[in-house]
């Protein structure tokens, strides 16, 4: 490995401040200085076991056997590299080095001079300050990119980012520890701790991460929020509009609102704020309006909404301003009341009839049994020849007695003390074993009857007690028409539930009396007690059915209910 170099430059040799080595045109070792011991860790004995390209690394190899070809087939008088090196620790070290032939007189290369300097420091003094610039922009890039993000993709963005800063460390994982910052993660050990300025990134990088989420989770609350508003509102039972004040147009209605009024979703979405006068009451919408424009709300106050057929619903009204976004809106809601008007007017009635009851109970006896004594009398002094020219008017009290005898019993059958005689019966039989008798009395009026019995099941009935519903309904229904007239009966079962129907051709029932149509002693008959429909509803609550009406100009029908479960299987 010995190769005499003059005294001079043998002194120049070993003490040049760069690594320098002659190589044989085999590329082995044949003499190495001390600079050049120390770039690469090996001692003399161990280079002479070595060629130079085994100390380079095995990415930059090939580049530099192609470099050296070059220079001994005569291409190139010499080259200049920075190239990678490996210690013998498995340090990877930079090196600037120059590789060049030594020739005799006739230009045929003898050795190669390589001059080696040592230039690790500078490179990674580079790399660092390259990978600072990337850092920051990447962190620069990333916060743009998460200010601008979608937040279902939020969590894509977080994942991609913790797995670039990981490559940026070398630190393999990374995780979220703490809002101040990131915690890198690795299955080995790091080469150095992380300095200053990557410390002061990473908590940029944490801090930008955990703003992205805590965005996520506020979008989330904030989406979740409005869902389960947005289900509160579509599911409620109340009647619910929102209409943009600005706008002066109706935003959104509830499923609840759409069918109580039988509009179309559409129609009511394109309802003009103006136009919502047809949905009340005209003289509610005015002190609707006023309230509004006073107090800037309305709570609980009771109005008559206006179905798209032209019914009418009793409603619970509050309205109240509300922000949806910028946008300066109105929130309608109504409890449909209805009923539990009806409720509340039916309850008043029974009261009704249970002190009747109650009265008839008590006094009802009391009563007749003077009024027996007292007919009878009458019919004896009639037959007396002393009173012969006053029989007429012996008749005419016994009549007037009868009269009032025929009340006390209508009267009576209001009693809640009533024995009622459950059977198990079908209406139509009840109903046929009364045709005869209503015929004859339709027949007499000029007037035709007809029915239309559907098929039934058996029900628990008392037949006394509904042969006075049926009848009472037919005179009634008879007594509403003129000649010519038509008075139709009709059963059929609908859900479970028996129904009765008697309608009559009559001129219907006049709107303002329609309320007090059952209300003991109310009547329009000049010679009427204004029990016969009293009785008639007492009969159906005792049979667990309940009594409606349909009433025009056309005529009325009066609709009877028996709920399933007096049924027979």
């Amino acid at each position: 490995m010995r190769t005499k170099l003059p005294e001079d430059y043998e002194v120049v040799f070993d003490f040049a401040a760069i690594g320098m080595a002659l190589l044989s045109l085999d590329e082995e070792f044949l003499k190495v200085n001390t600079n050049f011991h120390e770039f690469f860790g090996y001692n003399g004995n161990e280079f002479a076991e070595m060629t130079f390209t085994e100390l380079v690394h095995h990415e930059d190899s090939s580049m530099v056997i192609e470099e050296i070809k070059k220079l001994l087939s005569g291409q190139i008088p010499t080259f200049h590299l920075e190239s990678r090196f490996l210690h013998k620790s498995g340090e990877i070290k930079w090196g600037l080095f120059s590789f060049s032939l030594v020739r005799d007189g006739k230009g045929d290369p003898l050795y190669a001079i390589v001059q080696i300097q040592d230039i690790t420091s500078r490179k990674r003094m580079e790399d660092d300050l390259s990978y600072r610039v990337e850092f920051e922009r990447f962190v620069t890039t990333m916060s743009t990119r998460f200010i601008n993000c979608p937040v279902d993709k939020i969590d894509e963005e977080i994942i991609s980012a913790l797995e670039k800063i990981g490559q940026f460390l070398k630190a393999g994982r990374i995780f979220i520890d703490h809002p101040s910052g990131i915690t890198p993660s690795s299955t080995q050990e790091l080469a150095e701790p992380f300095s200053d300025e990557d410390s002061r990134l990473i908590k940029i990088v944490g801090e930008v991460i955990f703003n992205a989420i805590q965005r996520k989770q506020t979008e989330i609350a904030r989406q979740n929020s409005e869902q389960l508003i947005s289900a509160a509102f579509a599911g409620s039972p109340a009647l619910m509009m929102i209409l943009s004040i600005e706008g002066r147009g109706v935003i959104d209605v509830n499923k609840t609102f759409i069918e109580a009024l039988g509009y179309d979703r559409n129609e009511l979405l394109n309802i003009n704020i103006d136009e919502l006068s047809s949905l009340v009451r005209p003289s509610d919408y005015e002190r609707i309006y006023e309230c509004l424009s006073q107090y800037g709300s309305v709570l609980n106050r009771e109005i008559e909404m206006i179905t798209k057929s032209g019914a009418k619903r009793k409603g619970l009204f509050s309205a109240e301003k509300i922000m949806i976004g910028n946008q300066m809106c109105l929130l309608l809601v109504s409890q449909d009341i209805t009923e539990k008007k009806r409720l509340e007017k039916e309850m008043v009635r029974l009261e009704r009839l249970n002190l009747i009851g109650q009265m008839a109970a008590g006094i009802g006896h009391e009563i007749r049994n003077p009024m027996t004594t007292v007919r009878g009398y009458l019919q004896y002094l009639s037959k007396k020849d002393k009173y012969s020219d006053q029989v007429e008017t012996f008749q005419l009290m016994i009549e007037e007695l009868d009269r009032a005898n025929e009340i006390i019993t209508e009267y009576l059958f209001l009693s809640q003390d009533r024995v009622v005689d459950f059977k198990r019966l079908n209406l139509n039989t009840i109903i046929h074993h009364l045709y005869p008798l209503l015929s004859v009395h339709t027949k007499i009026e000029d007037m035709n009857i007809k029915l239309n019995l559907g098929s039934i099941p058996d029900l628990y009935l008392d037949e006394k007690e509904l042969r006075q519903l049926i009848l009472n309904l037919a005179r009634n229904g008879l007594e509403a028409m003129s000649a010519k007239g038509t008075l139709t009966i009709a059963t059929y079962s609908q859900q479970g539930n028996v129904i009765l129907e008697v309608e009559d051709q009559g001129t219907g029932i006049p709107n303002d009396i329609k309320d007090k149509i059952g209300t003991p002693f109310f009547t329009t008959k000049l010679n009427g007690t204004g029990l016969g429909m009293a009785i008639c509803y007492s009969i159906a609550a005792r049979h667990n059915a309940t009594i409606g009406f349909q009433s025009s100009p056309q005529g009325t029908k009066v609709r009877v209910k028996f709920q399933g479960c007096r049924g027979v299987s």
